[in-house]
């Protein structure tokens, strides 16, 4: 239980903290306001789709999955994510 309030407590901060280093300026704020936007129906599509693959499936297997996928593919387009030059 600790743990995961260490884990869950600090995503907002390092979101936070590398959008303000990768979009520092006038669009930081849009930018960030965008993606806290997305978190919410992220959330609600992601535990729906969750009880449905269970439902039709009886088994979180299938659920799992896509969430496995979709982590990959986040890590993979963070990876993309380049610094602007001159900044450190």
């Amino acid at each position: 239980m600790l743990f995961y309030g260490f884990a869950q407590g600090s995503g907002g901060i390092v979101a936070s903290a590398r959008t303000a280093d990768l979009f520092a300026g006038l669009t930081v704020a849009t930018i960030y306001g965008w993606m806290s936007l997305a978190v919410g129906p992220g959330e609600a599509i992601g535990a729906w789709a969750g009880g449905a693959i269970y439902d039709a499936t009886g088994s979180y297997l299938g659920a799992f999955a896509v969430v496995v996928v979709a982590l990959v593919l986040a890590v993979a387009m963070m990876g993309r994510v380049r610094q602007p030059a001159g900044s450190a």
